[in-house]
């Protein structure tokens, strides 16, 4: 009979953090040991209160993980399954619903996980989450990835962008990436006068950039294949690191229009590929208390990861020709980090 047992066994206050991490261990290893087959589940939250050094929790957890993955080196097999309560630090919220990539949420949430581990939890959220609200009173940050925006629209105008809002206005941070940079700038033009039906001109509701969003910049975006994505060459507007060239990936993503006629907009980055020099590629937009983050390009991206999610031998030969050699000096992290770097 399966049973739900919680490792929260006794911690001594005057112990020392070595001594309370090993009567933990040892309290896991115990009921593993005895082959007691259940769902455990490690309450961090709680453990949290006896041990406040969050890398040291961060690593603690990770031992945890590893002795309930390697469970079988203790003899007969524990059946089961091991949950982490997490402690109660903030959350970088990823949007997650119609619309997104599959794989710009997971490159968002790999990245973050090896970026900040020992300062936020990454964790989904869909449109049906976001309009509740309830989710702004533990956010380091909202993201919304790239996708189509006109999906974001459905689900989130009105009541959602409404949640959003308020929390940026209150001083929280939101990040939008390609599609959701587009999402968060008050106009979208999107490969206008294309032949193929892609067109798209609108009006956006959260209008966080009072400007216009447009693209693609560099190639043409092609719904079912790579065909269009390059290596953006980007430079930071800071006159420390102005010489500096980053390599990020690029797919449909938009440049911000006219960025210096707007208050409380700043460039962050631009563009350094010929013919698109200097066009703001990530900017910041101060609103209230809060702000806002919109890149046309992709630094979140693994390099492995894209490459893997590759399924026809055409896009694997593009990616091959045109991204490999750029995105394999990872100076596309360094944008990412200094993206992060920006929340509140």
């Amino acid at each position: 009979m399966k049973m739900s047992m919680l490792l929260r066994c006794d911690i001594s206050e005057n112990a020392s953090d070595a001594d309370k991490i090993y009567a933990i261990k040892s309290d896991f290893e115990s009921a593993i040991k005895k082959r007691i087959p259940g769902h455990y589940t490690y309450r961090e939250d709680l453990v949290a209160k006896h041990i406040k050094d969050i890398p040291t929790l961060l690593t603690l957890r990770g031992q945890l993980s590893e002795i309930w993955n390697n469970r079988s080196e203790y003899g007969n097999f524990c059946s089961g399954s091991f949950h982490i309560a997490h402690a109660n630090f903030p959350r970088i919220y990823i949007y997650y619903d119609d619309g997104v990539s599959d794989f710009s949420a997971h490159a968002c949430e790999k990245a973050l996980n090896e970026l900040v581990p020992c300062l936020y939890v990454a964790e989904r959220i869909d449109s049906a989450k976001t309009i509740l609200g309830l989710w702004k009173h533990n956010a380091a940050a909202y993201i919304i990835p790239g996708g189509k925006a006109s999906y974001y629209s459905q689900k989130l105008n009105g009541a959602g962008n409404e949640q959003i809002r308020s929390y940026v206005e209150a001083g929280g941070t939101y990040i939008g990436f390609c599609a959701g940079a587009y999402f968060g700038a008050h106009y979208s033009e999107f490969h206008k006068g294309d032949r193929r039906g892609y067109e798209i001109l609108v009006t956006r509701e959260l209008s966080f950039f009072p400007g216009a969003a447009i693209g693609p910049v560099l190639a043409a975006y092609d719904y079912q294949s790579i065909s269009g994505s390059r290596i953006a060459k980007i430079k930071r507007k800071n006159a420390n690191v102005s010489t500096t060239i980053y390599n990020v990936f690029f797919n449909g993503g938009c440049y911000f229009k006219d960025v210096d006629q707007y208050p409380n907009t700043q460039v962050i980055a631009c563009y350094a590929d010929a013919g698109f020099e200097e066009r703001a590629a990530i900017i910041e937009c101060k609103i209230t208390k809060g702000n806002v983050i919109l890149s046309g390009v992709h630094p979140e991206y693994n390099i492995a990861d894209l490459y893997a999610s590759l399924t026809s031998e055409e896009d694997r030969n593009h990616f091959k020709r045109h991204i490999l050699t750029g995105l394999s000096d990872l100076s596309h992290k360094l944008i990412f980090s200094a993206i992060i770097d920006r929340i509140r």
